[in-house]
């Protein structure tokens, strides 16, 4: 042991690799799976659109549901953790069945999601939303100087590592 290294604890739990800890919304760990937590979210979803659905809203209200149902539950959770591929087709899924309740669509998806100044509804655009973020997340780890968060140092460590075992 290194003589400056302080000794953990002996009261402090680590979690065994493979095991998850929710730490402000996010579940965080060592060697997990990220899906973790999104089939739990996508069932909430699904109730919450279900119960809605009973109430028959018009294509306003709709919009209003699908930014606040969906758009609300899963900003904070991609930021934090992404989004796997299968789990937003999902979603897609579920904000076009809603959208129509099963109606025939006679308007695309792409112009539903255009502000209404340009003849849309301004309905939430998932995976645009989605990329938003994405793209925030990599201006913000390619940010330099004393502005540049203190994650990016550690992504730093960790590429430097993958990329010596290659």
């Amino acid at each position: 042991m290194n003589a400056t290294a302080e000794e953990i604890p002996a009261d402090t739990y680590i979690l065994p690799d493979g095991q998850t800890c929710r730490i402000l919304g996010a579940f965080l760990g060592n060697k997990i799976n990220y899906s973790t937590p999104w089939p739990s979210t996508l069932e909430k979803i699904s109730s919450s659109l279900t119960r809605w659905d009973i109430l028959n809203p018009s294509l306003e209200g709709r919009r209003h549901i699908i930014n606040m149902v969906i758009g609300g539950r899963t900003q904070f959770l991609t930021r934090a953790q992404s989004i796997p591929d299968e789990f937003e087709e999902e979603l897609l899924k579920m904000e076009s069945s809603f959208l129509w309740s099963a109606k025939t669509a006679q308007v695309s998806k792409e112009m539903m999601s255009l502000p209404v100044k340009r003849g849309g509804k301004q309905i939430l655009d998932l995976t645009a939303r989605n990329e938003a973020i994405d793209l925030w997340l990599l201006s913000r780890y390619l940010t330099d100087g004393p502005e540049r968060p203190h994650w990016c140092y550690f992504v730093d460590g960790i590429l430097s590592y993958y990329l010596q075992l290659r």
